[in-house]
C-alpha cells in the first residue's frame, strides 16, 4: 500500500486537459505494482498528480468507501484480479460518478466493449499503449463525469425552479381567487416570475380576467349611472 505525490513536469505538448491536480487510486492485483505507472504520469503529465495505490478488491473497494478521487485505474489479471467483477461490484454501490479505466495485457477487441458494458469509461491495452494515449484516456473519462455532473445538477436545479414556480404560481392563483371573492378585481398573476409552460399560463389568465373584468366594469359603471338618472351613458364594450 503506497501513496506518492508526483510533481508537475510540462510534456512537451501541453495537455490542456487534466486538471491541475489529480487524486488517482489505482487498484491492482499481486503482480502489477504501481510504481511504473507513478514513473509514467511523474514524466508526461503536466497535473499534479496523487496516486493511491490498493492491493485487491477488498482494499480498493474500503479506499473508495473511505475517500473521492477523480479518477481510477483497475488492473486486470486474468486470475488474479478480475476488473469487471470489480465494475460490477462499485457500479452496484451506487458510484457511477466515478471515472474507472481499466488496465490490461488483452487486446483492445477483446476487452473494450466489455469493460464499458460493465461501467467503466474505457480500456487501455498496455502492451500497446504509450503514456500519452492512457493519459488521454483518463483525461477523458474525467472530462466525461464532470460533464455528467453538471448536467445532474442542472437538471436538478431546473426541477428545483420548476417546483419553486408551480407553487408560487399556485399562491397567486389563489390570492386571485380570494380577491374576486371580495370584489377584488384589479388583481393580475405576475407572469413575468415565470418561464415557458407557467408562464404561458399566468400571461392567458391575466388576459382572460382583462377581457372578462373590463366589460364587467363598464357595466357597473353604466347601471350605477342609469340609478343615479344619467341615461346618456352607452357600453362601448
Amino acid at each position: 500500500m503506497t501513496s506518492a505525490v508526483l510533481p508537475p513536469r510540462l510534456p512537451a505538448t501541453p495537455w490542456g486537459q487534466l486538471p491541475p491536480r489529480l487524486n488517482v487510486l489505482f487498484i491492482r492485483g499481486p503482480r502489477r505494482t504501481g510504481g511504473w505507472l507513478a514513473e509514467a504520469f511523474a514524466a508526461d503529465s503536466a497535473s499534479e498528480i496523487l496516486l493511491v495505490e490498493r492491493a485487491g478488491l477488498a482494499a480498493g473497494l474500503a479506499a473508495l468507501r473511505d475517500e473521492a478521487y477523480d479518477a481510477v485505474l483497475v488492473s486486470q489479471e486474468a486470475d488474479q484480479l478480475d476488473a469487471l467483477d470489480l465494475l460490477d461490484t462499485i457500479r452496484a454501490g451506487s458510484r457511477d460518478d466515478q471515472p474507472i479505466v481499466v488496465l490490461g495485457e488483452e487486446e483492445e477487441a477483446d476487452m473494450a466493449a466489455l469493460c464499458f458494458e460493465a461501467g467503466a469509461d474505457a480500456y487501455v491495452c498496455l502492451r500497446t499503449a504509450t503514456t500519452r494515449s492512457l493519459l488521454y484516456q483518463v483525461a477523458r473519462a474525467v472530462e466525461r463525469h464532470q460533464l455528467l455532473s453538471e448536467n445532474r445538477r442542472l437538471k436538478q436545479s431546473r426541477q428545483t425552479q420548476r417546483e419553486n414556480e408551480q407553487k408560487e404560481a399556485e399562491r397567486q392563483i389563489e390570492a386571485l381567487i380570494q380577491g374576486a371573492a371580495v370584489g377584488e378585481l384589479d388583481q393580475r398573476l405576475e407572469a413575468e416570475q415565470f418561464e415557458g409552460f407557467a408562464g404561458n399560463v399566468a400571461a392567458g389568465i391575466n388576459d382572460l380576467l382583462d377581457a372578462v373584468v373590463s366589460p364587467m366594469k363598464e357595466t357597473g359603471e353604466i347601471v350605477q349611472s342609469l340609478a343615479d338618472g344619467d341615461l346618456t351613458r352607452n357600453v362601448e364594450g
